[in-house]
């Protein structure tokens, strides 16, 4: 694919906040119901309340099938719980190939931040000064002291997606974000895409490698997970942050798993332990959005009484995984419409499996 990405296609989770009491939408015929290899978790939690497989598969099937068309065009749903399936529902052509996830992109930069920091190359507390030491002439004093951990929680300051993505159209994105300079109150919380993308940039700094070849060795390859043939980039090469890496939504499912099992595949500690618990843990007061808070680069929810966390894209990319259930479920979707979020259609899986739990 290629490097550069209009906004229009994008749906700014800012937004998203906003529609989040919408109703999910329909998938356009029937979904396909197929069984999954068994894989057991590491999970060291009690044995959850067990769930009916067919009764949630046949709720959450009904549910995208009687609303209103918002979520016409779902290509996959899937649900496991203790690495058993649950849920397999398939709609239409390329149900099972890679999607576009949209902003959970953001949520695998912020795993290979933690990897880099695991190894010692990165610093929460390093300001953007040091992060990216040759774009120092585009940085106001207020840019320059910008921490890792406020990209990571979005704290920045930085504009947010409302005000929409002017560096995109620009020869350098990096030194364009950083041009936009603090426009909002650091420490407050504002869904920016901009941040995300600097974090794509000082993991290459970083790192000396792309993200493409960052994410392959050391979470891709370790998950099991076919990598992504491409990844698109801006056009100094930086891949993304923010938006247009695809995976498959059975990928998604191992990523989950992975958090699950706190950031362990088997014997390889893949992501650190204390990461994957830092990541998923609310950092701040989020009063506009209730039930939910932020982490680095993970949402957190909960499902009834049990907390979870979730990555989140645009136009119904959702993968949630919810410990004390051990539960992740993922769903993926090819709509490109604007005003689209994911929060509806994750709050319908979790009411729909809410109905079993009592």
């Amino acid at each position: 694919m290629g490097g550069r990405r209009g906004t229009s296609w994008r749906v700014r989770l800012a937004l998203t906040v906003v529609v989040a009491s919408l109703t999910v939408g329909s998938c356009t015929g029937s979904g396909e119901h197929e069984d999954a290899g068994h894989q057991e978790t590491a999970n060291p939690s009690p044995a959850p309340p067990p769930l009916d497989r067919a009764a949630l598969t046949r709720g959450i099937d009904d549910a995208l099938g009687s609303s209103t068309g918002l979520y016409d065009r779902v290509r996959a749903v899937l649900v496991t719980q203790e690495g058993r399936p649950v849920v397999r529902l398939h709609y239409g052509p390329g149900a099972r190939g890679p999607a576009d996830l949209r902003d959970v992109t953001a949520s695998v930069v912020g795993t290979l931040v933690g990897i880099a920091e695991a190894d010692g190359l990165l610093d929460l507390d390093a300001p953007l000064s040091q992060l990216l030491p040759d774009y120092g002439d585009h940085m106001t004093a207020a840019v320059a002291a910008i921490t890792l951990e406020q990209l990571l929680t979005m704290t920045s300051g930085l504009p947010g997606d409302a005000d929409g993505a002017p560096f995109e159209r620009g020869a350098d994105w990096v030194a364009a974000i950083l041009d936009l300079g603090v426009t909002g109150e650091p420490g407050t919380f504002v869904y920016s895409s901009a941040g995300s993308h600097l974090l794509a940039a000082v993991l290459t700094e970083a790192t000396g490698t792309s993200l493409l070849d960052l994410a392959r060795e050391r979470l891709f390859e370790p998950l099991g997970v076919d990598p992504p043939v491409a990844w698109p980039a801006d056009p100094q090469g930086v891949q993304l942050g923010y938006a247009g890496l695809e995976l498959s939504a059975d990928d998604l499912l191992a990523l989950g798993r992975l958090y699950l099992d706190h950031g362990r595949r088997r014997d390889v500690q893949v992501v650190p332990e204390e990461w994957v618990r830092e990541a998923t843990t609310n950092h701040l007061e989020l009063p506009d959005v209730s039930g939910m808070g932020f982490g680095y680069q993970w949402w957190t929810t909960a499902l009834e009484d049990h907390e979870g966390f979730a990555a989140l894209g645009s136009g119904g990319q959702v993968l949630e995984v919810v410990p004390d259930l051990a539960l992740v479920a993922v769903a993926t979707s090819e709509d490109r419409r604007s005003f689209v979020g994911p929060m509806s259609l994750l709050q319908t899986i979790n009411d729909t499996v809410a109905l079993q739990l009592g």
